[in-house]
């Protein structure tokens, strides 16, 4: 088992260069997966800010992450969570990320601050 999820935000901060990098960069080589949700994130996210996906696909074939596939009962806890945390600014995606990590016992990484008010599981990297 992963002991992290990443959150779109930390590796698109990472491949970016953005801050939190460093830190992010520990995770995105470490024992981390990324759920499928997240991964289309990412992706929609690097093609919006013009990379090409032949680019995409060389990232992702350089770091060592993995994604990891959204069960029923994943999509059903994310919906829970995401009800719960839309009034904080969570999108689905986010939630997505949450579920997965509480589905694996693992812990959810991000570099959105604005998920300092969720209760637990959760690391900040900016």
């Amino acid at each position: 088992m992963p002991a992290f999820v990443l959150d779109s935000s930390a590796v698109i901060a990472y491949l970016h260069r953005e801050p939190g990098w460093e830190v992010a960069e520990e995770y995105v080589f470490g024992d981390s997966v990324v759920s499928a949700v997240n991964l289309a994130e990412i992706i929609t996210k690097l093609l919006a800010r013009g990379t090409s996906e032949a680019d995409i696909r060389v990232a992702f074939a350089f770091v060592t992450l993995t994604s990891t596939a959204l069960t029923d009962e994943i999509a059903f806890e994310a919906g829970r969570i995401h009800a719960a945390t839309r009034h904080l600014g969570l999108s689905m995606a986010d939630a997505a990320c949450v579920a997965t990590a509480r589905a694996l016992g693992a812990t959810a990484v991000t570099a959105d601050r604005t998920w300092a008010d969720l209760p637990d599981e959760v690391r900040i990297i900016r």
